[in-house]
């Protein structure tokens, strides 16, 4: 914690002062900075906290280091900053959808960025591991900008960290959150999508299946919404379920989806679909409907937000070649998000982007008679 402000390191307080004197012209090109010493005086600090301060202006392409004569300004026109070694980290997850993104990042970070360094956050939610990160990674200057594979708003200590740093990031496959960058799908309009299609199939008594442990994500809420949305536009009931454990494993959970569907057909009202917030669910509810002799797609059909490669194996033990889901670009997200990170230096502004999505038609979905 730095001794200026609650959340600032000193190290970053000094180099932000520095960095305004060089661009304001106090420091003109080509005439030296005040000595380390003097700096360390004037900041009642170490030598090396000021030499991690200067080293930053380094890499920006501000000043340079000339031996036994000290600091020279290099620049003062912001708008000409260069960074000689600028490293971007890549926060990511073990996960297929991460994998996408990360991969797309590295075929051409190297046309903004020297480095890209690879960080596996896994999947636990605890955190504690930001604070690690900030750190190891930042405050010793082992990074200039992020890119965060993350469901969930970030902690809002690691924002202001970050902020307070002045290191630019970007998070994704977020959206919902107005504190920083956020790159994500259009959740609303990807629901409205695969209920058009539905209704082209014929269906109309459709079931939205997710779990209070997913509702709670912005982009989880927004699939809901929109499924909802598109069925008050065509004069349907929306029919939600909601499980409590993420991925409908257990008998209460299997007893909720059969309760619902009696009750549709007690009130004539027969469904012919399930669409799933997510991949997961509706590999469990195939086993279900097969425990219980509901034909799929004859009888019920499936579909969903997201379908993994072991998701599609695992269908096709079902007899299901594909299922029928909407497919979010994650390697997109990763070019869009590099995008952003290279107009940092022309706007301050969060920006919030949303990237297009794909239906892809399978045969979990059946064309039934209206």
């Amino acid at each position: 914690m730095g001794r200026n402000g609650k959340n600032t390191p000193l190290y970053v307080h000094i180099h932000r002062n520095l960095r305004e004197e060089i661009l304001s012209g106090k420091h003109t090109p080509g005439s030296p900075l005040p000595s380390e010493n003097s700096l360390c005086q004037q900041y009642n600090t170490s030598r090396f906290t000021v030499r991690s301060s200067l080293k930053k202006l380094d890499e920006e392409g501000l000043v340079r280091n000339l031996p036994g004569r000290g600091w020279e300004v290099l620049k003062s026109d912001g708008r000409s900053i260069r960074r000689k070694n600028s490293a971007l980290a890549f926060i990511g997850r073990g996960d297929t959808e991460s994998a996408q993104a990360f991969e797309s990042i590295r075929k051409s970070y190297g046309i903004h960025f020297t480095e890209l360094k690879y960080h596996m956050k896994g999947m636990s939610q605890d955190p504690s591991w930001y604070d690690e990160f900030i750190q190891h990674e930042v405050a010793t200057g082992r990074c200039n900008a992020v890119i965060i594979f993350d469901d969930k708003p970030l902690p809002e200590n690691f924002v202001l960290q970050m902020k307070s740093a002045e290191i630019p990031f970007v998070c994704l496959p977020l959206n919902g959150s107005y504190q920083y960058d956020n790159i994500g799908t259009d959740n609303l309009g990807a629901s409205g999508m695969m209920l058009d299609y539905l209704f082209s199939k014929g269906h109309r008594n459709i079931i939205f299946a997710t779990c209070r442990g997913l509702d709670g994500i912005p982009s989880f809420t927004q699939r809901r919404n929109g499924y909802s949305m598109a069925m008050e536009k065509h004069g349907l009931k929306p029919e939600i379920i909601m499980a409590d454990q993420n991925f409908w494993q257990g008998p209460e959970e299997e007893r909720m989806l059969l309760d619902r569907i009696a009750l549709m057909k007690s009130e004539g009202r027969n469904p012919t679909c399930i669409f799933s917030s997510v991949h997961v669910p509706a590999i469990e509810f195939l086993s279900v409907l097969k425990r219980h002799s509901i034909k799929v797609p004859e009888e019920i059909s499936l579909c969903s937000f997201g379908c993994s490669p072991e998701a599609s194996g695992i269908v096709s033990k079902f007899g299901i070649r594909k299922l029928t889901h909407i497919e979010e670009q994650f390697d997109v997200m990763g070019a869009v998000a590099l995008e952003v990170l290279s107009m940092k230096g022309k706007t301050s502004m969060p920006v919030s982007t949303l990237v297009p999505i794909r239906l892809v038609e399978g045969d979990s979905v059946a064309c039934i008679n209206r």
